[in-house]
């Protein structure tokens, strides 16, 4: 077994069983879940290959929201499972490369995430949000912008984005 093949193995049993749960949450066909799965991880050991990520867990988990989304985006028959849960990834959801392409209701289904992040946050919370969400400005640049270290701005969008999330539950019950 070659060098490559041995990290793929041992980055599928890390994470294989994360990503197949997470789709098989949000799509109903088996057969679906593995091939997203698949490609999800296949294209997460690529980018491995050719170059260091700062924060290998995260830029997973953009593949694998992008992956989910092109799968609805791009296919009639299903209709897109965005729900209070995809606060704390609704930039995962924003793609303008993909924005004309996406059905009537997933562009609803995140205008409505978007409308309770606006009415549920603080005014500076939302100017975070906004600025690392749309600006795609990261931690670095935002803790030069906002006078906080860039921990203390990953800490402060995560409990904001769970914060959000709590809020906007009452959305789709």
């Amino acid at each position: 077994m070659s060098d490559s093949e041995g990290r793929f193995n041992l980055l599928f049993e890390k994470y294989y069983p994360k990503i197949y749960g997470y789709f098989f949450r949000r799509v109903s066909n088996r057969t679906d879940v593995e091939d997203l799965s698949m490609v999800t991880l296949t294209n997460f050991f690529e980018v491995l290959g050719k170059k260091e990520l700062e924060f290998p867990d995260s830029y997973l988990w953009k593949i694998a929201h992008n992956q989910l989304v092109n799968f609805y985006s791009f296919s009639s028959k299903h209709k897109i499972a965005v729900g209070y849960d995809d606060v704390e990834n609704i930039e995962h959801l924003i793609d303008p490369t993909v924005e004309e392409n996406r059905s009537p209701y997933f562009k609803m289904r995140v205008e409505s995430l978007l409308q309770c992040l606006k009415k549920n946050l603080e005014i500076n919370d939302y100017k975070l949000v906004q600025a690392s969400i749309f600006d795609g400005k990261n931690s670095i640049e935002l803790s030069a912008e906002f006078g906080l270290k860039p921990d203390n701005i990953r800490q402060k969008l995560s409990r904001t984005f769970k914060k959000a999330k709590e809020k906007c539950k009452k959305i789709w019950n």
